[in-house]
Formats: structure tokens, sequence, C-alpha cells
């Protein structure tokens, strides 16, 4: 049972990294969620929080289901059960101000992923289309 679970997962994260792959080249102006806290990565991504006009423009029109992967894929915790809670911790810390910002915008389905640093939801368009 186990072991069909981590094939099932694996089997998901390669499909959302293609997934996102193809959706990050189509959107224009898309910003990459970039690595942080770790050695030699980027600054972390900039999700602040969004004035009420921001919300109301982010906020319209249909449902996109999206998969947002962080290049920061904490390679300096490996996807090991010593490594577990670690890893948790630091891809909750990594998703939290993405997570607030969808919360804002009202998406649903919100799924964060540790195994694959990346958060799944069902998002307005438009702000599928600002990441």
């Amino acid at each position: 049972m186990r072991t069909a679970r981590l094939r099932a997962l694996a089997g998901a994260a390669g499909l959302a990294i293609s997934f996102t792959a193809v959706t990050a080249g189509t959107a224009a102006g898309s910003t990459t969620a970039a690595s942080a806290g770790t050695p030699g990565g980027s600054a972390p991504p900039s999700f602040s929080r969004l004035s009420t006009g921001q919300v109301k423009a982010l906020s319209s029109g249909r449902q996109e289901r999206m998969v947002v992967v962080f290049d920061d894929q904490l390679t300096n915790l490996p996807a090991t059960s010593a490594h577990r809670q670690a890893r948790e911790a630091a891809a909750t810390s990594l998703q939290a101000p993405l997570v607030a910002q969808l919360k804002q915008v009202g998406a649903t389905g919100i799924t964060t992923l540790s195994l694959l640093n990346a958060v799944a939801a069902t998002m307005p368009a438009a702000e599928a289309q600002a990441l």
C-alpha cells in the first residue's frame, strides 16, 4: 500500500512539473516562485498582501486548476523519513505567503505539497496568469 502511494505521488509530481512548465510558457509576464532559505538560493518569492483593488481584479473570471511549483525544491532536505519533518516545515514556510495570497483571491482546494515543493489550487484565471 505504501509503495503504491509513493509511486502515485511520484507520478503526480512529474505530471505537475510538466503541467507547470507548459503553463509557465503561456503566461505572459509570469513570475517564478524562486528559492529561499537555502545556500546559493535566490531571493524568496514576493507575495505581498494585496490591496482591495488588486483582490477585486484578480478574483474575477473563470476558475482554473493550477499547480505552482517552487524553484527551490529543498534539495538540502532530501525526501527521506529522516528529513520529513524539517522538509515539511521548510516547505510550509516557503509556501505560506502564496497560500495567504490565494486565500485573499478566493482560491479553493488549496493543497500544499512538501515532497514536491508546490501548491495546488483552483484559482481565478487572473491570479493564475499573474503567477
